[in-house]
């Protein structure tokens, strides 16, 4: 849906992910559609509730160079 879209769409989410870097956690994604491409991003790790997180240096850098 996304990728047919006429102006930019940028989707961010919290989705559980079975090799987290603790039980439980959920994983902060950025994805971007835009002039016919796709970019994603994981941005963290996250308590399921937000109350602590670990941040991915790489591609929060990586996202940030992007802006």
């Amino acid at each position: 849906w996304a990728a047919g879209q006429p102006q930019p769409t940028f989707w961010l989410q919290l989705e559980p992910r079975s090799e987290a870097s603790r039980f439980g956690w959920c994983a902060i994604t950025a994805d971007l559609w835009h002039n016919g491409q796709h970019r994603q991003w994981e941005l963290a790790m996250a308590h399921p509730h937000i109350t602590d997180l670990e941040f991915s240096a790489a591609d929060l850098a990586d996202f940030l160079a992007y802006w």
